[in-house]
């Protein structure tokens, strides 16, 4: 059994058509990829916790927001962004 956060799901082409599936599973300072293809057909589970973490400041959340964010980290980080791209048109 694998425990963790899951981030997420990773596509990328394999050639001929195909695609590989990859979800990356977090837990502490431990990163695991986990390769989907090969389970398919197969069957798998996945269980909710019911803890959601900003993925910024690690904070427990009810909701996220803008892929994995608090609300607060999510303001905060689209405001930066909109200001890193003004700048830029800017300058």
């Amino acid at each position: 059994m694998i425990r963790g956060e899951l981030r997420k799901l990773r596509l990328a082409t394999a050639g001929a058509g195909r695609v590989q599936c990859t979800l990356r599973v977090v837990e502490g300072d431990d990163e695991r990829l986990l390769g989907l293809n090969e389970h398919l057909g197969a069957g798998f589970t996945l269980s909710f916790s019911g803890r959601i973490s900003c993925l910024y400041c690690g904070t427990r959340t009810r909701k996220s927001y803008g892929g994995g964010y608090c609300y607060p980290c999510f303001k905060a980080l689209t405001t930066q962004r909109s200001q890193r791209a003004s700048a830029l048109k800017q300058g």
